[in-house]
């Protein structure tokens, strides 16, 4: 299940992988397996319909300057305000736990999301898991991330963009070094009940296929 939101500039999409089982006493980092005869069937609970599923990643793809962080904010107002971000159909509210490392949370974050006119009580500014700081690391990234969804207990988490988690050690442009942390923010999802939404730089349009650009 992938389906896409929306395309600005032809460079900005939204996709949502299906959700992965997992066992309720799973850690972020420890191995999980489970036999499939021992799983009961469990329906998609959506924050968004078809969009944005609890328990699962979703990511929003885009040059930059296109307007991801507007498109990202605006969802997260609709959301705050219980209202489905297309339709304005009402939803239950939910909190958003929003980490930046790109924008200022008085200067940017706030003056944006009072004119979308979001609910500021539900909108959470994580400002320590997402860092460019040279001595940040994946680790301890989610660390910070998995405190503040514990404390905050977030319906919808947006890290913007999601590559500053990863740290000087690891290279986003190899697939071996990035897949094993979005294994570990889709536990993260899974155990917290709660979608990730994951901002993402495309690269230069250097390459022959746009879809490789991710």
């Amino acid at each position: 299940m992938i389906p896409q939101l929306a395309t600005m500039n032809d460079a900005l999409s939204l996709h949502t992988p299906s959700p992965l089982p997992a066992d309720a006493d799973a850690t972020v980092t420890g191995t999980d397996i489970v036999y499939l005869a021992d799983l009961q069937p469990q329906p998609v609970e959506w924050l968004w319909q078809h969009r944005l599923a609890a328990g699962t990643l979703a990511m929003l793809s885009g040059e930059r300057g296109s307007g991801k962080t507007w498109v990202a904010l605006a969802i997260a107002a609709a959301l705050t305000r219980g209202r489905d971000p297309f339709t304005c159909e009402k939803l239950k509210p939910a909190t958003v736990l929003y980490a930046s490392a790109e924008h200022s949370p008085a200067q940017v974050i706030q003056p944006r999301f009072a004119g979308l006119r979001g609910e500021p009580a539900r909108l959470i500014v994580l400002r320590k898991a997402v860092s460019a700081s040279s001595v940040s690391s994946p680790d301890s990234a989610l660390r910070d991330l998995e405190h503040a969804l514990r404390k905050t207990q977030a319906q919808l988490v947006i890290l913007d963009p999601w590559d500053s988690l990863l740290g000087l050690e690891v290279d986003g442009d190899h697939a071996a070094q990035t897949h094993p942390l979005l294994d570990r923010l889709a536990r993260l999802a899974e155990l917290h009940h709660c979608c990730i939404l994951l901002i993402r730089h495309l690269t230069k349009p250097t390459v022959s296929r746009p879809a490789r650009r991710g």
